[in-house]
């Protein structure tokens, strides 16, 4: 037989191993003396083998009612060390189909907590007749533990008996997806459920493959997403101007987890919402206030922001006003607060030659603070004079 040859070279590749040492076996006896002996070199080199080749191993039968799959199930159940097992695991995964095969490796997978371990059986359990291990499967594919799904996913192949559920989850955990993704329009159930579940950033990438479409299916399923799920879609109707923009916007105004983002994204869609505007420039919330202000909330909400406590709304308003506010933002260049005064010279700065003008006497102001501001103004001009002639 070939086993000899081939644990003759296994062993003399071992460090530990003279080079003209062989191993010889010639019935069973030996080569289950072989697995159980004490020198790990032994045993290594004789599992590796069979994990190799274990047809001439076979052949030599049992003895004493043992044959060789109850020799590693038997030395599976009393090894500890890692590379040992692993070792084992792979001989027994060589071994041709057998229930008791079936039944070490199915534990190892349900029951180790070794992702190397795990690695090690799944491409044979996933190549199983057995319906039950099938099933078992199925449920660890779809469960919440992703480490699992990924590795079922890495060596299951889809087929055309595999339900829906099974090929969208084998092309969202899959490391190289492959085979047809049931689309989101006859199947929107089973895509809300991964929106929500263990591989939902995979799921925002797939569906944002075809924007138009999701946003359009999605847009119609607001209620049954989650907040994670609408907060994308709202960012994803943003980002690529999507006609159902202004529904989602005004679905989102709605929850007040979203209202902020809402309100932001409604600055794109001027005089829609005017009134939600005016109503969040009163807001308890600053946050609120300020992005409405920034959205357009105008008027007396304006004017009286330009008072509020809270530095951020001051900024908001100031810039919002335009150049009939010169006189406005030039008051405000006296405000103790630098922050206020910088924002009011970066606006006045935009307003160009007339700006220039108009600060023109507090470049002799006695207050430094208030003279740095006003040459900021001129030097900004300045720039953008430069800048256009050039």
């Amino acid at each position: 037989m070939n086993l000899e040859a081939e644990l003759a070279a296994q062993y003399a590749s071992a460090s530990q191993v003279d080079m003209d040492s062989e191993l010889r076996i010639r019935d069973a006896a030996e080569l289950f003396a072989a697995l159980e002996s004490n020198d790990m070199v032994t045993r290594l080199s004789v599992l590796e083998a069979l994990a190799e080749d274990p047809t001439g191993a076979l052949a030599l039968g049992g003895t004493n009612g043992r044959d060789l799959i109850d020799v590693l199930r038997s030395e599976l159940q009393c090894t500890l060390a890692s590379e040992m097992r692993l070792t084992l695991i792979a001989a027994l995964s060589a071994m041709p189909d057998d229930v008791r095969v079936t039944q070490s490796l199915e534990q190892i997978w349900f029951l180790s907590d070794d992702t190397n371990e795990r690695l090690s059986v799944i491409t044979r359990l996933s190549h199983t007749a057995d319906p039950s291990i099938k099933a078992h499967l199925e449920q660890s594919l779809l469960g919440i533990d992703s480490d699992r799904a990924q590795m079922i996913a890495n060596v299951w192949s889809a087929s055309a008996l595999d339900s829906s559920a099974i090929r969208l989850r084998l092309n969202l955990a899959a490391q190289q997806p492959s085979g047809a993704v049931p689309s989101l329009e006859t199947e929107t159930g089973l895509w809300l459920k991964e929106l929500g579940g263990t591989f939902s950033q995979q799921c925002r990438e797939t569906l944002e493959l075809d924007t138009s479409s999701t946003v359009r299916q999605l847009a119609a399923c607001w209620e049954q997403l989650d907040h994670e799920s609408r907060a994308w879609l709202l960012e994803l109707a943003k980002q690529h101007e999507s006609p159902e923009l202004q529904a989602i916007t005004r679905l989102a105004m709605e929850d007040k987890e979203l209202q902020l983002e809402a309100i932001r994204a409604s600055a794109t869609m001027t005089g829609q919402f005017t009134a939600q505007l005016e109503q969040f420039a009163n807001h308890p919330d600053p946050q609120m206030q300020a992005a409405a202000i920034t959205a357009g909330a105008s008027g007396d909400n304006r004017s009286r922001a330009l008072r509020s406590y809270a530095r951020t709304v001051r900024i908001a308003a100031i810039r919002q006003l335009g150049d009939d506010d010169q006189a406005t933002l030039i008051q405000l260049l006296h405000d103790q607060d630098w922050r206020i005064r910088s924002a009011s010279a970066d606006r006045l700065s935009q307003f160009g030659a007339r700006a220039k003008e108009a600060v023109k006497p507090l470049l002799e102001h006695d207050q430094l603070e208030i003279r740095m501001a006003a040459s900021r103004i001129y030097a900004s001009e300045f720039d953008l004079t430069m800048t256009h002639s050039a």
